[in-house]
């Protein structure tokens, strides 16, 4: 699932969400929210925030990761 708006000229607000179960072996989630800002034809500023979660289990084996936490950034096209 993903939106993305952009309320004025220079602003886009984003926002992007997927994941996927496997019973009783476990999910993932994958996410992502933010703002960019290009302020000059070619340079822009984004900011948000990430998470990626996944667990798994399958005895006597199992693996558990969390990432989570904000951004910042810089970009520039040519």
């Amino acid at each position: 699932m993903a939106v993305d708006l952009n309320p004025h000229q220079i602003i886009n607000i984003f926002a992007e969400l997927s994941g996927m179960t496997a019973g009783k072996y476990g999910y993932f989630i994958d996410g992502e929210a933010g703002v960019k800002i290009m302020p000059i034809k070619n340079v822009g500023l984004i900011g948000g925030y990430r998470l990626f979660d996944i667990k798994a289990k399958d005895d006597p084996d199992f693996a558990k990761l969390r990432i989570d936490g904000f951004f910042a950034g810089l970009t520039v096209r040519f």
